[in-house]
C-alpha cells in the first residue's frame, strides 16, 4: 500500500509508519511503501527533545501517534506544525496528522525528554536558593547587626578607647555573623524536609498549585486534554500560537 506524506511545515519530522523509519523534508511530499493492514500505527516526532528557549521558557516538544483504521492505498496523509504559547513560562511544540479524505484516527502524545526540563528546573531553584541563602548570610548581618555592632563601638570608645570600640564592633559583627550563618542552615534544613514531604504527597495528584506544575504539563493526559479543547488559548500578551499548514 501506498501513502503520501506532505509535509506542509517548515519543519524536518521524523516519522514511524507500521514500525518503518523514515524523516519528512520540510514543504516536501513523499511517497511511502507500506504494508496493507486494518490499522496504520503512524508516529510523528521532532528531531531534538524539550528545551528551554533562550527567553527561559520550557519548551515541552510532543511526540504524537496516531492509529488509523482503514487507511486507503494512495491517501494523502498532511503534517502541519504549531508552537503554542499555552503558558507564560510553557509552550507546547508539535506536528498534527491529517487525513485528507477523512478517517477513524485516534491520537495519543507524550512529551520528549521531559527529564531534561526538570532538570533545568531543579538548576534554577537551587540556584535561586543559593543566591537567597547568600543574601541572608552576607547582607542581612550587615543590616540588623549594624546598629547593635555600632552602639557596641560607641560604648567600648567612650568607656575604654578607640581601638577596643573597634574590636568590640568585629566582635558583634563575627557573632551576628556567625549566629545567621546557623540560622540559615538550619531553615535550609527543615526547608528541604518540607519540600520532600510535599512532593512525596502530591507526587501522584495534578495539584496546579503544587510544586510539580512542570510535571503535569509533560503528562499525556494533560497534553490531551489540551488539544481536545478546539478553543485553546495562549496566556501571555506577547505571543500567539505559531501554526504552520
Amino acid at each position: 500500500m501506498k501513502i503520501i506524506i506532505n509535509n506542509k511545515s517548515f519543519h524536518r519530522a521524523q516519522l514511524e509508519i507500521n514500525g518503518k523509519s523514515l524523516v519528512s523534508e520540510p514543504k516536501q511530499t513523499v511517497e511511502v511503501e507500506t504494508e496493507n493492514t486494518e490499522k496504520t500505527v503512524i508516529s510523528v516526532s521532532h528531531l531534538y527533545g524539550s528545551y528551554c528557549t533562550e527567553y527561559k521558557a520550557y519548551r515541552v516538544v510532543v511526540n504524537s501517534t496516531y492509529v488509523i483504521k482503514d487507511l486507503q492505498d494512495g491517501q494523502e496523509l498532511c503534517l502541519a506544525h504549531e508552537i503554542s504559547y499555552f503558558k507564560a513560562s510553557a509552550q507546547y511544540e508539535r506536528f498534527f496528522l491529517f487525513v485528507q479524505r477523512g478517517a477513524d484516527m485516534t491520537e495519543f502524545h507524550s512529551a520528549s525528554s521531559p527529564e531534561i526540563l526538570f532538570h533545568l528546573r531543579d538548576q534554577e531553584k537551587k540556584a535561586d536558593r543559593k543566591d537567597d541563602r547568600m543574601f541572608n548570610m552576607l547582607f542581612e548581618p550587615l543590616v540588623s547587626g549594624a546598629g547593635l555592632s555600632a552602639l557596641i563601638f560607641l560604648c567600648l570608645w567612650l568607656s575604654f578607647n578607640f581601638r577596643t570600640g573597634v574590636i568590640g564592633f568585629f566582635v558583634t559583627y563575627a557573632v551576628v555573623f556567625v549566629f545567621a550563618f546557623l540560622v540559615e542552615i538550619i531553615r535550609e534544613a527543615l526547608g528541604k524536609g518540607v519540600r520532600r514531604s510535599r512532593m512525596r504527597r502530591k507526587k501522584s495528584e495534578y495539584d496546579w498549585e503544587g510544586l510539580n506544575y512542570l510535571e503535569i504539563y509533560c503528562t499525556p493526559d494533560y497534553i490531551l486534554s489540551y488539544y481536545k479543547n478546539p478553543n485553546r488559548k495562549t496566556d501571555t500578551l506577547f505571543a500567539e500560537r505559531i501554526y504552520e499548514g
